[in-house]
């Protein structure tokens, strides 16, 4: 997969979920392992969440921070992606390790939806012994009836004919709000995503 297959894969992405480095994470013997059967994956969450109904197309899980405490969520999308199907897992992989996901890709998948949306770091990491794209982004969200401000963590990466979007943002009704509590809960996301596991590998 040359350079403008990633470019014009970049832009089939084109959504914005809530994301993390994937660290070595500790054991967490009170923590619950979700597994999903279907797509082979597992990861492990906080007892006290809450797994909410699926948001979205391709949103597969969604897990809520416990209720009376700084608001958050979490979300694994899964899009199916016929441009890589036919892709080995070491040519995807070499991929995410030649190319890096540049701030202006991330600006190019959201468009004109979140004109102050805000690239704060982006590399590659590690996920289950694999490469993966991170970011920590910033953004607000306007509706009718209020604006939320949103700091988050995404990790991103392929399997074949697969686009796995695993992330968790913190909100707030103002910038410093959501600052907040995406500082009480940054532990949590970054063992949360750092436990995805892909069974398939």
């Amino acid at each position: 997969m040359n350079i403008l297959v990633h470019k014009r894969f970049i832009l089939f992405l084109g959504l914005l979920v809530f994301v993390i480095p994937a660290t070595a994470v500790l054991a967490q013997p009170d923590w619950i392992t979700h597994r999903n059967s279907a797509y082979k994956f597992r990861f492990l969450y906080p007892p006290n969440w809450i797994k909410g109904a699926p948001r979205g197309e391709h949103v597969v899980v969604t897990l809520f921070a416990p209720k009376g405490s700084p608001r958050a969520n979490c979300n694994m999308v899964i899009r199916a992606a016929s441009e890589i199907a036919d892709e080995s897992q070491d040519t995807l992989d070499n991929e995410i390790r030649n190319c890096p996901l540049a701030a202006d890709d991330l600006r190019m998948m959201l468009g004109s939806a979140f004109p102050d949306f805000r690239v704060i770091e982006t590399k590659t990491a590690m996920v289950n012994n694999h490469p993966a794209y991170f970011a920590i982004t910033e953004h607000s969200h306007e509706t009718l009836d209020r604006k939320t401000f949103l700091k988050g963590m995404w990790l991103i990466t392929y399997t074949p004919g697969y686009v796995w979007i695993f992330s968790c943002g913190a909100k707030g009704n103002s910038k410093a709000e959501a600052m907040e509590s995406y500082n009480h809960w940054e532990k949590t996301f970054t063992r949360m995503l750092g436990s995805l596991v892909f069974e398939r590998w």
